[in-house]
């Protein structure tokens, strides 16, 4: 693991511009590649639950997916942006192109952000325990877009098994980080 030191500390703290594009641009591809699957899919292959993943759908993994982006992208400066607050059961884990259309708004929401907006201070929220107990960190907008991007791939590996379980073809690439794609290609040494 790299070894953080007061030098790259400090540039953590003052993300450049080019990095704050580099995080939107990350971001708007991992959900271009999420509309890309569902735009291949069936309503039935969508919305319909999988065996293999406790009988969860393709569209309850996408339900959750766009509210993680979702919480970084409409909360406002200083506010807290809280991924536990969520509506389970709503239309979009059955409708194909509700989801489409909301993948796409979201696109075109993220890219529309300017460079300061990407850094604006915000809390993050996370519940701790199953009785409610919580806890609010300091961060930022750029660094919770981040989050919900590496995040929608973990949720894109379990869309793939339920995707394939179905009959379903998947982008190239779907469900892996760019890490283990960058290992996959041999750019990487494999750590000992």
């Amino acid at each position: 693991m790299p070894k953080t030191t007061e030098s790259n500390a400090i540039q953590i703290a003052a993300a450049s511009e080019t990095d704050l594009a580099a995080v939107r641009e990350y971001a708007a591809c991992v959900l271009q590649m999420t509309e890309k699957l569902v735009e291949g899919l069936t309503n039935e292959q969508y919305a319909a639950p999988s065996p293999s993943t406790g009988n969860s759908s393709i569209g309850q993994h996408m339900r959750h997916v766009l509210d993680h982006f979702r919480a970084p992208l409409q909360t406002e400066v200083n506010d807290v942006v809280d991924y536990d607050y969520r509506k389970r059961g709503v239309s979009v884990e059955t409708d194909r192109l509700e989801c489409l259309e909301t993948l796409m708004s979201m696109i075109r929401t993220l890219r529309a952000l300017a460079p300061q907006e990407l850094a604006q201070r915000v809390g993050a929220r996370f519940m701790a325990s199953a009785d409610g107990g919580e806890f609010t960190l300091p961060s930022s907008r750029v660094r919770e877009v981040a989050f919900a991007a590496h995040h929608a791939i973990h949720h894109q590996a379990l869309i793939a098994v339920i995707a394939r379980e179905h009959g379903a073809t998947l982008p190239e690439g779907f469900g892996k980080a760019p890490s283990t794609l960058s290992f996959e290609r041999g750019e990487h040494a494999a750590s000992s």
